[in-house]
């Protein structure tokens, strides 16, 4: 239900801003893409809870590898990653039409006006503020999802 998830109010932190939200689908798997262990672990955590299938990636390198094996529903991608930052990372899922349709939420501690508009001009469709709450992510995810 995605009209209804815009409707609720999200909490101060929870910082989600879509651009082509009406682009919704069914997501089923979910690439997280994060060179901090711990993040990926709680995220594959909350997200196998909720049933959804999730391949992570600690680099942009391998998370392309991944992409090329398989394309997830949506990607989780950080922005503060060493060699391949989170911007480059999406900048190279995009310049592939194969996973043009693919949204791209984007991770980041840092709430920078100037990182959303770095995330959306490099391809993002949202962005998540850190730390997040388990309930936050999967709200993330359902207002993409019609699922």
């Amino acid at each position: 239900g995605h009209s209804q998830a815009m409707k609720k109010r999200p909490s101060m932190q929870f910082a989600v801003y879509f651009q082509n939200s009406e682009m919704t689908m069914a997501i089923k798997s979910i690439l997280m893409i994060d060179d901090d262990l711990q993040i990926s672990r709680l995220v594959r955590f909350i997200l196998e809870s909720a049933k959804y299938k999730v391949r992570t990636a600690n680099n942009g390198e391998q998370a392309l590898l991944l992409l090329a094996a398989e394309k997830p529903d949506l990607i989780f991608c950080d922005v503060a990653m060493p060699i391949m930052d989170g911007f480059m990372t999406v900048q190279a899922v995009r310049s592939n039409p194969a996973w043009h349709d693919v949204p791209i939420i984007m991770l980041t501690a840092l709430g920078d006006v100037r990182d959303l508009d770095r995330a959306f001009s490099a391809g993002a469709n949202g962005f998540l503020g850190k730390p997040f709450s388990p309930k936050e992510m999967l709200a993330t995810v359902a207002q993409l999802s019609d699922a």
